[in-house]
């Protein structure tokens, strides 16, 4: 047992610079992850998050039914794209709430959006396919 102590012993003796610095770091990363969070809810904007929603206007009602909300960097997995998406959407202002993604970017951020989608609905991808009967119907 006094073996292990020791051990330890040398061990603090010879990395507490490490130790320290590491916590050091890992506490400001905390505290500017917490501060922003608090900034984003104070300002109610959230352009890290992406809500995938099914809408429709029923008796002259706009509904918007989420089908999932997850962050920009579950959706889209290279960060690239995250980044090139939080600042288009940044520039959205009430009037013009469509974010705007270059046209020869498009076809990227759709195809993260629809295989997002596809795993939802894969089970009945798969029973269509199979020729079991299904219920369908076409959304653009």
């Amino acid at each position: 047992m006094d073996q292990i102590i020791e051990a330890l012993n040398d061990l603090i003796t010879d990395h507490w610079v490490k130790f320290v610095t590491a916590a050091g770091f890992t506490a400001v990363g905390w505290l500017i992850a917490r501060r922003r969070a608090a900034n984003e809810w104070k300002q109610r904007e959230f352009f890290h998050r992406i809500n995938l929603s099914l809408n429709s206007i029923v008796d002259g009602t706009l509904q918007l039914r989420t089908l999932s909300e997850k962050s920009c960097s579950e959706v889209f997995l290279n960060q690239t794209a995250v980044r090139q998406l939080t600042a288009a959407a940044q520039k959205t202002k009430p009037g013009s709430p469509i974010i705007p993604i270059p046209k020869e970017d498009c076809w990227y951020f759709l195809n993260a959006v629809l295989n997002e989608l596809s795993e939802q609905f894969a089970d009945g991808l798969i029973a269509r396919e199979s020729g079991r009967p299904v219920s369908s119907a076409r959304f653009l």
